[in-house]
């Protein structure tokens, strides 16, 4: 069986999804990974530990983030989307941008957050 551990870049481009399961063991989503045309959903698993620059850019698609796991967001990481409910959780590092231009309507920030880069929201 074909253990994937990260999802190189461009690795679906032009698709047309309703909903990505990414492998449970997956701990890399590299840069500019989804190129996709339609996507609604998307379910990170909780291995993920770093999500590249432009991964998830303007999909469109709602984004379910793992509770209190250790995440590295490149720039723009999810710039774009449908994420209306946001939890941030003190062990994760954003980077610019990493979720502009969503339709985020409530955001927690959790206790322990170091740092909230450049126009992050």
């Amino acid at each position: 069986m074909l253990e994937v551990k990260n999802i190189p870049a461009v690795v679906c481009s032009g698709c047309t999804l309703g909903e990505l399961k990414l492998p449970k063991k997956l701990t890399e989503i590299f840069n500019d990974a989804k190129k996709v045309t339609t996507i609604k959903k998307i379910v990170i698993p909780d291995m993920v530990k770093k999500i590249g620059n432009w991964a998830f850019f303007d999909l469109g698609a709602e984004i379910i983030f793992p509770k209190n796991t250790k995440i590295i967001f490149g720039e723009h990481a999810c710039d774009s989307n449908n994420i209306q409910n946001l939890t941030v959780y003190s062990k994760w590092e954003m980077g610019n941008y990493c979720f502009y231009n969503n339709k985020i309507t409530s955001l927690e920030v959790k206790n322990g957050i170091k740092e909230i880069s450049s126009y992050c929201f």
